[in-house]
């Protein structure tokens, strides 16, 4: 599987996540709320790295000033990326067809693995904040 295909896999998934009975508005907006879950996803493990790189290099990769204008920018870019990559000329119905017709048990196999990517990631992420609580920022102050 290409990383094009576990990407799209990513979003049939939670599409389907979206779409199941859970959710009192079974089928409105849930191409949105997949597409916002993958981006939500890819800022946390963005954020994730930042905060290795500063706590390994004692190093701001971003200057505090210019925090901000950084994180909108990166928004903005994964935004039109996954507008791009998921929604522009609609390709995910190629890739929802092939994965409806995969077995049962292939599905349920691929629905833990992206369970358990999205744990990885927010794993991570508290992991990688919980290494920043441990600095002694008064050295660098």
């Amino acid at each position: 599987m290409s990383i094009r295909e576990a990407f799209f896999y990513l979003y049939y998934r939670l599409y389907r996540y979206y779409t199941s009975d859970l959710f009192w508005v079974a089928n409105r907006g849930a191409h949105w709320r997949a597409s916002f879950s993958i981006k939500v996803l890819q800022i946390w493990l963005l954020l994730s790295l930042i905060v290795y790189y500063k706590v390994y290099t004692k190093y701001d990769l971003i200057p505090n000033q210019l925090l901000a204008p950084a994180l909108c920018i990166v928004v903005f870019l994964l935004t039109g990326l996954n507008y791009y990559i998921l929604e522009h000329k609609r390709p995910w119905k190629k890739y929802f067809r092939e994965f409806d017709k995969w077995p049962k048990h292939k599905n349920r196999i691929g629905a833990v693995l992206v369970f358990l990517l999205v744990l990885l990631i927010l794993g991570n992420m508290i992991f990688s904040f919980y290494l920043m609580s441990n600095i002694d920022w008064a050295q660098y102050r």
